[in-house]
């Protein structure tokens, strides 16, 4: 594996258990992921697309999935490790610090029982030697604010294109910031 080389997948087949018997999801999938490259993995409906992401974050549910064969190499700063061979309590010190995945559908990637921040907050604290929550809740605090004033821009600048559509004559315009 190169230097520039951030993901590389050999040989990786996962199988999942179906009315006792075995059935391959994914056999032989083969790719490298380089530094400052996209990678996007296009196929029809049940070909493997997210069973080959989830093995690579090792997300499969086992026992019911596993992968059976094959290497999934990614490379944190000057090693090259294995994670398909790594233990689940390894695989959570690089998960969301080395290798994170975008799902689909975002809603489906928080837990509705903890507000989002408790979840971001759980992240951080997983990967960062904080000595208090009041530091990370203040940043978040910040990032809040900017996000409500973006989303009160976007609205902002639909109702005036709305205006404009409409062509009225009269256009007042009221902004309000968060604080």
């Amino acid at each position: 594996m190169n230097e520039k080389t951030l993901l590389k997948v050999e040989n990786l087949s996962v199988e999942f258990i179906v009315n006792n018997s075995k059935k391959k999801a994914i056999r032989d999938i083969n790719f490298n992921l380089n530094q400052g490259e996209i990678l996007g993995i296009v196929g029809e409906s049940g070909s493997g697309k997210s069973v080959t992401a989830l093995s690579a974050m090792r997300l499969i549910s086992e026992p019911a999935g596993k992968i059976s064969k094959g290497k999934i190499i990614l490379n944190v700063g000057d090693k090259n490790i294995d994670l398909a061979e790594l233990s689940e309590k390894d695989m959570q010190k690089i998960r969301g610090k080395d290798i994170s995945m975008i799902f689909q559908e975002p809603m489906t990637s928080l837990n509705p029982v903890h507000t989002c921040g408790e979840q971001i907050v759980e992240t951080i604290l997983q990967h960062k030697k904080y000595n208090s929550k009041t530091k990370i809740y203040n940043t978040l605090n910040y990032i809040w604010i900017y996000f409500l004033n973006f989303i009160l821009s976007i609205l902002n600048i639909l109702s005036f294109s709305s205006i404009k559509t409409l062509k009225r004559k009269r256009l007042t315009k009221e902004k309000k910031i968060a604080r």
